[in-house]
Parts: C-alpha cells; sequence; structure tokens
C-alpha cells in the first residue's frame, strides 16, 4: 500500500542550480510555518471549547444535587423510550403465540401433546385450587410515614403477595385497602395498571374497618366450595348444629405489639396486615391505629416456634406467605421454616441447629425449582419483576 501512494523516483537528468535549490527551500519552510501555526490554532480553539463548555453546564434545580439532577435526566431518557420497549415486547409475545399455536398443530396433527405454557399451567393450577372463607387485608394507611423507596418496595411487596395466593393450593380473599397517594400513582404509572387485571385481589381506597366489614359478605359466599380436606378443616373441625347458625368470624389486626397470640387461623375470620416499610423508625403504630378503631389485636407464633439469631423481622409478603403455607400444611414451625430465609438462623425450638440447616437447604433446593417457575408464570402475568423487600410492617417488629 505505501509502494502505490508514494510516486516512483524519477531519473535525475539535471540538478537544480542553487538559486532554484534556495527557492524551493523557502516554499518548504513557509509550508512548515504554516502547519505549526494551524496546529496551534487547533489547539487553542479545542481548550477554548473545552473551557467553554465547561463555564456553559446546565444549571441546576434549586434544591437538587448534581447527582440527583442526572439520575433524573436518565429516568426521562428511559420513560422516553417506554413507548417503544412496550411495543417490542407486544410483538414478541404476538409472535411467541403465534409459534406456540404452529406448535400446538403439528402435533395434534401428529397425535402427541404439547407442553402448557406458563400461563396455561398457572390458569390450570388455579382452577384446581380451592379459595378458603379467609381474609387478609393489606392496610396501606401509611403512605406519609415512608421515603419514596419504601413505597416501591411496598408495591412489589403487594405485587409478590398477589403471586403467592394466585399459586396456593388453598386461597384466600386478598384486599388491599387504603389503596391511594403515591402507592396507587406508582401502580398506575411505573406498573402500568396491571393490578387492574390481577383476579382474586381487591384493590379499595376505603380504610380497614370499612374493608374488614365488606369481607364478610365475600367469606359468605365461599360455603359452596368443598375444602373438607384441607389441615384447615381438620384444624377447625365443625360443632354440632354450628351449620345453622350464622358464621361468627373476627377482625384481628396482627401487631407485635400485641399479648394475644394466634394459635390458627379460622373461618370466616379477616386478618389485617400493616403494609408499612418504615426501617422500624414508627414504633408500634399499627397496634395503636387498631386499639383506636376498636380493633382486636394478635401476634403470629414465632418465637412459640423458632429460636432466631437474628431480629425477627419479616416482610408483609413474608407474612402472607406464612399464613398461606399454615392453610395448607396446618403447622406454625413447617410454614415458619419454609418461608423465613435461612440467613437469619433459624430453627425450630428442640431442634439442632445443624438438623435446621439441613431442612433449610432441603427446602430451599424445593424453593429453587419453584421460583425459576413463578419467573416465567409471573412474565406471562405482566407482574413487576420481584426486588427483595427492604423491611417489614408492624407484625415484623420485634416478635418475641
Amino acid at each position: 500500500m505505501e509502494a502505490e501512494e508514494r510516486p516512483a523516483k524519477m531519473q535525475k537528468i539535471v540538478h537544480p542550480s542553487d538559486d532554484e535549490t534556495a527557492e524551493i527551500m523557502a516554499i518548504n519552510d513557509q509550508q512548515l510555518e504554516g502547519d505549526d501555526e494551524s496546529e496551534g490554532h487547533n489547539a487553542t480553539s479545542n481548550d477554548s471549547t473545552k473551557s467553554h463548555e465547561k463555564r456553559e453546564r446546565s444549571p441546576l434545580p434549586e434544591g437538587m444535587s448534581r447527582s440527583a439532577y442526572k439520575k433524573m435526566k436518565r429516568q426521562v431518557k428511559i420513560d422516553a423510550s417506554k413507548k417503544e420497549r412496550k411495543a417490542k415486547d407486544k410483538q414478541r409475545k404476538k409472535d411467541s403465540k403465534a409459534r406456540r399455536r404452529e406448535e400446538a398443530q403439528k402435533a395434534e396433527e401428529a397425535g402427541t401433546s404439547v407442553a402448557l405454557t406458563p400461563h396455561q399451567a398457572l390458569f390450570e393450577k388455579r382452577q384446581k385450587s380451592v379459595r378458603l372463607p379467609v381474609t387478609i387485608i393489606i392496610d396501606c394507611g401509611y403512605d406519609e410515614k415512608m421515603l419514596p423507596t419504601e413505597v416501591t418496595s411496598l408495591s412489589s411487596q403487594i405485587t409478590r403477595c398477589y403471586s403467592d395466593n394466585s399459586k396456593s393450593k388453598y386461597r384466600v380473599h386478598l384486599a388491599v385497602c387504603s389503596f391511594n397517594k403515591r402507592l396507587k400513582e406508582r401502580f398506575d404509572t411505573v406498573l402500568d395498571k396491571q393490578y387492574k387485571k390481577w383476579k382474586g385481589v381487591k384493590f379499595l381506597e376505603e380504610d380497614f374497618v370499612t374493608v374488614a366489614e365488606q369481607a364478610k359478605g365475600w367469606m359468605a359466599q365461599d360455603g359452596k366450595h368443598d375444602y373438607s380436606q384441607s389441615s384447615f378443616a381438620k384444624q377447625n373441625p365443625p360443632v354440632e348444629g354450628e351449620e345453622l347458625q350464622e358464621p361468627k368470624g373476627e377482625v384481628i389486626y396482627l401487631s407485635s405489639d400485641s399479648d394475644n397470640v394466634i394459635n390458627k387461623l379460622e373461618p370466616h375470620c379477616t386478618y389485617i396486615v400493616g403494609g408499612l416499610v418504615d426501617r422500624n423508625r414508627e414504633k408500634g403504630i399499627c397496634y395503636k391505629a387498631a386499639m383506636n378503631a376498636g380493633v382486636k389485636t394478635a401476634r403470629l407464633p414465632i418465637g412459640e416456634f423458632l429460636e432466631m439469631n437474628s431480629r425477627k423481622v419479616l416482610t408483609t409478603n413474608h407474612v402472607n406467605e406464612i399464613m398461606l403455607h399454615w392453610l395448607d400444611l396446618g403447622d406454625w414451625g413447617e410454614a415458619f421454616i419454609k418461608v423465613i430465609p435461612k440467613r437469619k438462623g433459624l430453627a425450630l425450638k428442640g431442634q439442632t441447629r445443624d438438623t435446621a440447616d439441613e431442612d433449610a437447604k432441603h427446602g430451599d433446593s424445593e424453593k429453587d425449582g419453584d421460583d425459576a417457575k413463578d419467573s416465567a408464570e409471573e412474565d406471562e402475568l405482566e407482574l413487576e419483576p420481584e426486588t427483595e423487600p427492604e423491611v417489614a410492617h408492624d407484625e415484623s417488629r420485634k416478635l418475641s
């Protein structure tokens, strides 16, 4: 390539005279000086441009740091590309459905069966599940007590509560009360109102007292479901002549500050869980809210069944999941072991730590498979991706 760019040397026929040589050298010197001046001018121009850009940095909004301003600008870009990403996701799902239809048609022609999609598998599982006459209400009336990041965590916990309940063998009536302000705004904007498509959960603006009263009507319609083979039914055997009487269910607000301990979940009862993520700043706030409303309080029997190395802190979705497991198993100890993370160093009372770790490891291996399956199902349901919830509600605080 070098040979192509450089012209071939011509045979020297006549040597230039001294005057001609001097003239050529003078021209070359002028060109070199011009190049030097040009480079110097470019360097000066670049320096001045950089300093000019430095001087002209966009002014920050009042009360906002440069780091926060950059984050805000990044979020604006993300929001701007949201429609494009949504269109791509829609097309991807459309292509996926077309591909599955084609596979199903080929399987039908070949006389073989085709694997169910995660959505179909979840639908089939839900059809086989039984809804019990029990209500769990998540009380979200603490918006002003939380930071923006804590509201985000609470929305993730509520999403998980819905997901766990929808896939549970024995489901409950699930309701979210005091659903307003920043929490509702997040569900309506960032989460794109997907909650309106969720089945088996109610989002209500009323407070927990009003919603608990409404729950009595929901549970009254559950007489047609047969749950006689469940652990829940075995823990609550029917009393002679009871079917002739109107069910008497209690309303119980779960709070670690309560002196009452729940031994079992009972039919036609409503259990209220405080939807509060506050890093334990607000001590006893849920207990006070229940007492002011004249609602009975109680706590989960964690201290009666478990020994733990760390604080007994649970997230809202953990409490919900523990109660769902109890409805299936009828055993608090097993329910706690299945749900509470093993990093908390827990063991059933009377059980050695090594045995507990072995059980937890076995439980984790089972749960890993379930979680992989759940993630696919949640994608099909268009749920928000899960994040690790940060802190807990009132039931979580130092349960003993």
